[in-house]
């Protein structure tokens, strides 16, 4: 895989200041997601990003009646992860994420 081939590129050319508690990652495909997590397993700890696809939360059908489609949810929620920002990260363990990553 090359980068480009494994993730959607995130676009922040509209932000001035970017600054970031954690890194964002889509993955192109679930089976990819499901590679990447893997990899991360006792090394790097990832976490879903926010709750996913809202519309998928049991809370939500006491709201709403009916199903809503959300693709774009829907890829967030079964292909993104996010990983921390650690300000105190050693050079190894930034190594070590960016084998993973790669």
């Amino acid at each position: 895989y090359n980068y480009s081939d494994k993730y959607y590129s995130l676009k922040f050319d509209h932000i001035d200041l970017f600054s970031s508690f954690s890194f964002p990652i889509i993955c192109k495909t679930e089976s990819i997601h499901k590679e990447v997590v893997e990899a991360c397993r006792d090394i790097i700890e990832v976490r879903p990003i926010v709750a996913g696809n809202i519309a998928k939360q049991p809370f939500l059908k006491k709201y709403v009646a009916s199903e809503v489609s959300l693709p774009n949810a829907d890829i967030i929620h079964n292909q993104g992860l996010y990983f921390g920002n650690d300000p105190e990260a050693t050079e190894e363990q930034l190594k070590q994420a960016i084998h993973v990553f790669n």
